[in-house]
């Protein structure tokens, strides 16, 4: 008798839904684990990133706090100089004063493009 309900129809249609059932939720455990592996990976990326970044910050952060970038702004910002030292003063060409150091390269090629088209243009005209 249980021969026969193995060898029936419905049993071998009822075990093949069941196996396809399970075959289904087989497939969607294993694509997300493989979700959950790459969000992994990413999120360690993130944290390599992230720790060389604060690395950086904290050696960045030790420059700071060191005499040697003290003396260089103390230098810099507040004119200091060390016993027995002289400072030179330099006069400022022409470009400095005039801020054109201060320019962008695409504002400076502006400015080099303006300079061109004014010496050959303006100068003509200012001849007649």
């Amino acid at each position: 008798m249980f021969g026969n309900i193995i060898k029936s129809k419905f049993f071998i249609a009822f075990g093949g839904l069941i196996l396809l059932f399970l075959g289904l939720s087989w497939s969607r455990e294993i694509y997300k684990k493989y979700e959950i592996n790459r969000e992994i990976r990413a999120l360690e990326g993130q944290i390599a990133g992230l720790e060389r970044s604060n690395s950086d910050l904290s050696s960045l952060i030790g420059y700071f706090k060191s005499p040697e970038y003290k003396e260089r702004q103390a230098r810099q910002l507040l004119n200091l100089q060390k016993q027995g030292e002289f400072v030179v003063a330099l006069p400022l060409t022409e470009s400095e004063s005039s801020g054109e150091s201060a320019l962008t390269p695409a504002q400076n090629k502006n400015a080099n493009l303006q300079k061109w088209w004014l010496y050959f243009f303006a100068q003509k005209h200012e001849k007649k």
